[in-house]
């Protein structure tokens, strides 16, 4: 039986928080321990495989919005968010359309330690609303 790639990202604020959706990522997978590959890439932007039935999905952390060559911000206003406000991560797929890579985004999270401390509700509301406007599955936690 074949294996079927899926190119994963998850672009996020910082490295703990794209780690937050990765962990995620696993359990909703269920995957076990040895299905879970950390790659050997970068520290800075690691990358990990895991391998699930007859799917391999890997998976690219990118901490820091607007410093890989995309700004997943722009994407939302592009796509009709009257607020330029993304979320503590977003995940994307790799697509391949006439012959070009594209990320498309496919959910986006929102965690919010921070919110019973008063610490920037309002703009867990804009994130909200910039992900419905683009029609991006949106998770508050």
């Amino acid at each position: 039986m074949s294996q079927t790639l899926r190119r994963l990202r998850v672009h996020g604020d910082n490295i703990l928080e794209c780690e937050r959706a990765l962990k995620l990522l696993i359990r909703a997978l269920d995957a076990q321990d040895k299905d879970v590959i950390f790659s050997g890439e970068a520290a800075y932007a690691p990358v990990y495989k895991i391998t699930k039935n007859s799917q391999i999905f890997e998976i690219k952390l990118f901490p820091g919005y607007d410093r890989w060559g995309i700004s997943l911000k722009q994407y939302l206003v592009d796509n009709g968010a009257v607020l330029r406000e993304a979320t503590d991560t977003i995940v994307t797929e790799l697509i391949e359309k006439d012959g070009k890579l594209y990320e498309k985004p496919i959910l986006s999270l929102e965690f919010c330690g921070a919110l019973p401390a008063g610490n920037n509700a309002w703009q867990r509301c804009g994130r909200a609303l910039a992900s419905a406007y683009v029609k991006i599955p949106y998770l508050y936690f």
